[in-house]
């Protein structure tokens, strides 16, 4: 049985409800997690400890890290630049020229008025 639908070359979704990993995380990472956690106090401790070495790199990297955990990483600039050619151009002048379609109507309350309201709004589509 497929959990997935293919979407595109090299592309997959996994359907609604259904998981890629059914059984969750393993339970191994989640006792190496805790048993690090354990050894959470020793460690920002010992990075303290560092903070005061002689050696410069020493220093600044147990600044940094002690920083990292106290207040997150610093945010990253990120710079994009992105020329549209012709290619862009392009689908922007088709989807422009494309005609306007009138909303769709309301629905109705029963099964009948609302069989009428698609038969109307297909003859619309044929019309144009």
């Amino acid at each position: 049985m497929h959990l997935y639908l293919t979407t595109g070359p090299h592309q997959a979704k996994f359907l609604k409800g259904c998981s890629g990993n059914p059984g969750g995380r393993p339970k191994v990472e989640g006792d190496v997690r805790e048993l690090a956690r354990e050894h959470g106090p020793d460690a920002i401790r010992r990075l303290v400890q560092l903070m005061h070495s002689p050696n410069e790199r020493v220093a600044v990297a147990a600044c940094a890290a002690i920083l990292d955990r106290a207040y997150g990483r610093a945010a990253q600039a990120v710079r994009m630049d992105a020329e549209v050619g012709f290619q862009g151009s392009g689908l922007i002048a088709l989807l422009a020229s494309l005609p306007r379609s009138d909303p769709p109507p309301k629905l109705a309350q029963n099964g009948n008025e609302t069989r009428d309201l698609a038969d109307q709004r297909q003859a619309q589509v044929d019309d144009r």
